[in-house]
Parts: structure tokens; C-alpha cells; sequence
């Protein structure tokens, strides 16, 4: 290729400078450099900095989606989910269950099972959820216990991918009567529940909205009452549209900063 801005940063690519490595995949990958692929394979496998590393995986998301470029680019990024950097497991993780590469399944269950890092187990769960092989819904419950918050809701939203598979409803149903749940994590179960075709339990969702004061409680409740309606077009929402429109204006009297976030929901629903 003679572009000389894509030769610019080809040569940038060798640089010392870990930043300019970065900055030269980055620019290569708007250019549409025809080679980035085996450039960004070659950085994640080989470079000594664990930013260039990290973001070859992040990078490899969108461009190693094509079937022909998965036996080669599914084995470089399952090497990488045992990187010492947690970063570099992290963006792996993400890009596997972004690929959708079946054979990730196993080793992104030990890695919600064992890793260090409540953010790579919470990429592990999510990229889990992607991929929907059934044989990862007991790790997935299992994980259920982990200590961490956010991995839970990773967990439940993951769970939410296997909506009709046996295990589910029972779990559901007895993890919505736990009332040591956090309510963020009971907001997941209540719609997962309504999913599943328990209606009251969009009550119990648009009820955790009137019990706090707290905002960033009530942004993230807005963000599950957003996924919920965004998925509206596989059940149906328009017998509560009414409530849902109701609580949302309730929500906007209490904070009114929250009123784009409002709007956007109100715009989706049926």
C-alpha cells in the first residue's frame, strides 16, 4: 500500500513508544489498513507493554468478526485470557463473547470461577450470556455468590440469554423472595421475572424507585427499566406502559438531571 499516512504509522507500530504503538493501531484500524489483523495478533501476543496488549484485544472486536478470520483470531485472544495483565484478560474476555467464538466457552467459565478481578469476571459472565451454551448455566448461578455486586448483575443479565431453559424459572423464583438482595440486583431479578411472565413483578421493579433517595441507585435502576423496554419487542409491554410512564415522570419530579435518560425510555416504549 503507498498511502504515506498508512506508512506513517506502520513505521509508527515499531516505535519504542508504547503510546505511539497504541496510537499507530488505532489510526492503522480508521485507515483500513488490509493488515491490521495480523499486526494486532502479533502485538497481543508478542509486545512487553501490557496497554499495547490490551488494546489489540479491545480492537480485535470489530475486526475479527468474520468467519474466515476466527480459527486464527479465536486461539490468539483465548491466550490471552491467561495475560498476567488484568486489563489484557478483561478485553479479551469482552472481545470472545463479542466474536461469539464457541470454543471460549470453558475457559471464560474458569475465568468467572477463579480470576482475581471482580471486572474480569464480570466480562467473563457477560461474554458467557453472548456465546448461549447451555452447559455454562450452572457456573453462571454458582457465580451468583460471588462478592462482588457488579459480577451478580453480570450474572443475572447473562441469564437472561437462557430465559427458557429449565433451571432458570425455579432460580428466579426463589432469588426474588431473598430479601437480603441488594436492590440493584433484585431490579435484574424482578425483570427477569416479568420476562418469564410474572406481571407483579414490574411492580416490585417500579417500586425500587419510590424506596430511595439515593442517585446513582436510581440511575442504575433506569438503566435495567431501560434494557427492559428496549427488549419490549420480544414480549409484550403496552398493558403497563401506563405505569411505566407514570413512575418515570415520578422519577423526574425527584431528579430532574435524570431527564434525557427519562425521555429516551419514554421514546421506546410501545
Amino acid at each position: 500500500m503507498n498511502n504515506p499516512e498508512v506508512q506513517k504509522y506502520i513505521q509508527a507500530a515499531k516505535s519504542e513508544e508504547s503510546s505511539a504503538r497504541i496510537e499507530a493501531i488505532y489510526a492503522l484500524n480508521e485507515l483500513e489498513y488490509s493488515e491490521i489483523i495480523p499486526l494486532l495478533l502479533k502485538l497481543l501476543s508478542t509486545d512487553s507493554d501490557k496497554e499495547v496488549r490490551a488494546e489489540a484485544a479491545f480492537l480485535l472486536r470489530s475486526l475479527g468478526n468474520k468467519s474466515s478470520l476466527l480459527s486464527t483470531v479465536g486461539p490468539a485472544l483465548l491466550d490471552a485470557l491467561t495475560d498476567l495483565d488484568e486489563k489484557v484478560r478483561n478485553n479479551a474476555a469482552e472481545t470472545l463473547g463479542f466474536l461469539q467464538y464457541e470454543a471460549a466457552t470453558h475457559p471464560l467459565q474458569n475465568l468467572l470461577e477463579a480470576d482475581p478481578f471482580w471486572f474480569v469476571r464480570s466480562s467473563a459472565a457477560e461474554a458467557l450470556g453472548r456465546l448461549g451454551n447451555p452447559g455454562s448455566i450452572p457456573v453462571l448461578l454458582q457465580a451468583m455468590s460471588d462478592s462482588e455486586l457488579e459480577v451478580q448483575r453480570y450474572v443475572v443479565q447473562a441469564l437472561g440469554q437462557f430465559l427458557h431453559a429449565p433451571e432458570i424459572a425455579p432460580f428466579v423464583a426463589a432469588a426474588v423472595l431473598d430479601e437480603d438482595k441488594n436492590p440493584l440486583i433484585k431490579a435484574e431479578l424482578f425483570a427477569l421475572s416479568y420476562r418469564l411472565g410474572h406481571q407483579s413483578h414490574l411492580h416490585a421493579l417500579l417500586t425500587l424507585f419510590s424506596e430511595t433517595d439515593d442517585y446513582e441507585l436510581i440511575s442504575n435502576l433506569l438503566m435495567v427499566l431501560s434494557d427492559l423496554v428496549e427488549k419490549s419487542s420480544v414480549f409484550d409491554l403496552k398493558a403497563d406502559r401506563d405505569k411505566i410512564h407514570s413512575t418515570l415522570q415520578d422519577i423526574l419530579l425527584k431528579e430532574p438531571s435524570l431527564q434525557s435518560d427519562i425521555e429516551r425510555i419514554t421514546q421506546m416504549l410501545p
